[in-house]
């Protein structure tokens, strides 16, 4: 931080917001950000401290300290109306949705598809794509398997119209998931096949979702395929049993 001398309170906040996006130990990610809202707050409303305050709330949305993250991210909704920073009001709107949505608070997705609709009317593609990104995602994790497939076919339009192979194989991964949790084997089994075969980089949640999915559909066949010689062998025991030990 020698480049941002504490003369230069603004500059230094925001270098900090920015260093710890880039930083991928949660901790000293949250240390930063933490420090960037603390030289930015004293300066009065910005939108360099709307930025910041939207960048910790998903800091904590992300760690799963969600009654934080909704907290931090309430802040900064309203601090980046106020300003009229639309960048912030999208950013804060995922993880104050994402929250919500997790801790059953937001059922119909209300705070995610706003999020959505800012992102469209300003123009911004980067923060549209992470929108439908964590409205499938937040949706998915809640077990709201109508509101994350519904958004999936518009989000991989918007995907494929721009190349965003990256957050297409993570759409793919969630809609597997959502289908295999529902007992949509065969549709499951495509759906992974598909994220797979699209994962350009190891991304790490994309990655965990698709293998998680593809392991327990091969383990789950594995049990059938135990069961059905079991049967033939030894009569009608459950697959539990046959399988164990």
């Amino acid at each position: 931080m020698e480049l941002c001398p504490l003369q230069e309170p603004l500059l230094r906040g925001e270098a900090l917001w920015w260093l710890s996006r880039v930083t991928p130990a949660d901790a000293e990610s949250h240390r930063l950000a933490l420090a960037a809202v603390e030289i930015l707050e004293p300066l009065g409303p910005s939108p360099d401290l709307a930025a910041a305050l939207a960048h910790l709330g998903t800091n904590r949305m992300l760690a799963r300290d969600l009654t934080a993250g909704i907290a931090l991210s309430r802040q900064a909704v309203d601090l980046a109306s106020e300003v009229g920073d639309q960048a912030s009001l999208t950013c804060a709107l995922q993880a104050l949705g994402s929250g919500l949505t997790i801790t059953g608070q937001d059922p119909s997705c209300a705070h995610l598809w706003r999020a959505v609709q800012v992102a469209k009317e300003a123009g911004l593609d980067g923060e549209l794509g992470r929108a439908y990104a964590n409205l499938i995602s937040a949706a998915g994790e809640a077990r709201l398997y109508d509101a994350s497939m519904a958004a999936i076919p518009e989000a991989l339009d918007f995907y494929v119209a721009r190349d965003l192979d990256g957050h297409a194989s993570y759409a793919h991964s969630w809609y597997a998931r959502c289908l295999f949790e529902q007992g949509r084997w065969s549709e499951a089994a495509r759906w992974v096949t598909e994220a797979l075969a699209r994962l350009v980089e190891p991304r790490a949640i994309t990655g965990i979702v698709a293998w998680s999915i593809q392991g327990r559909l091969r383990a789950r066949r594995a049990i059938r395929r135990c069961g059905n010689r079991w049967t033939r062998q030894n009569g009608s025991r459950t697959s539990a049993d046959r399988c164990s030990g």
